[in-house]
């Protein structure tokens, strides 16, 4: 098991997928190992990890599918690193395999009961909104709200999901961010990089108004409803839908 993980360590540090594929094709502790590396001391090791178990997904779905039900527990109960870094994988099993995450990509988008794991929520936000166009919108809002949150880190990472959904509600609260420099450590899926808020909300307005552009939109998207959150689990909790 050690000799495993440290060569899939290897392979992530690497950017080296295909050989992490390979190796799920020949190895049943892969999965596990995978898992055991979301919550690696090395960060970029960790955020890789979150790529990996999406390229799984995708060559690999029935091998990632129980983790579904497994990363949602972890979230709502707390599980420290691992929990931190679930609502991450589930956005990138279901940027890279969107029908395994249709039932549950409202519990990922939509989830709030824990600070310490907002950030990973909101970057999951983001990962989602090409998949997931429709639902993310409806987080619109609560994402907005957030950009005033006394965390650099809960702002900076609502900052770069509202500009990765590019919807206009949130110009407002991305505007007042642009002279904010306290720094966020943001992973745009290959690499981590130390990033000032005011810049990431500087590029989400531009990712906005180019949006408007493209689809031909003025510069108000207030219209529209939200629709029913869903999750089946209690008040304050994230079920799973089947």
């Amino acid at each position: 098991m050690a000799v495993l993980r440290e060569t899939v360590r290897d392979c992530l540090r690497s950017k080296d997928y295909e050989q992490v594929l390979y190796l799920a094709r020949r190895e049943r502790r892969l999965v596990r190992t995978l898992v055991s590396l979301l919550y690696d001391g090395e960060p970029l090791v960790r955020w890789r990890a979150v790529t990996a178990v999406g390229r799984l997904a995708a060559a690999e779905p029935e091998k990632v599918r129980p983790l579904i039900r497994r990363f949602i527990w972890w979230m709502n109960n707390e599980c420290g690193g691992i929990g931190w870094s679930s609502a991450p994988a589930l956005a990138e099993i279901g940027r890279m395999a969107p029908e395994l995450l249709r039932g549950a990509v409202r519990v990922v988008i939509h989830f709030r009961a824990e600070r310490m794991i907002l950030p990973g929520v909101f970057w999951a936000c983001g990962r989602l909104a090409a998949a997931y166009p429709l639902e993310v919108r409806e987080a619109v809002p609560e994402l907005t709200g957030f950009l005033a949150d006394e965390d650099a880190a809960i702002r900076g990472q609502a900052a770069w999901a509202l500009g990765e959904i590019g919807d206009g509600r949130a110009r407002e609260g991305l505007t007042s961010l642009l002279g904010d420099r306290e720094l966020v450590l943001l992973y745009d899926g290959e690499e981590l990089e130390m990033r000032e808020t005011g810049k990431i909300s500087a590029e989400a307005l531009q990712k906005i108004s180019a949006d408007d552009h493209k689809q031909g939109r003025g510069t108000d998207l207030s219209t529209g409803s939200l629709g029913r959150i869903g999750g089946g689990g209690k008040k304050g909790e994230v079920g799973y839908v089947s």
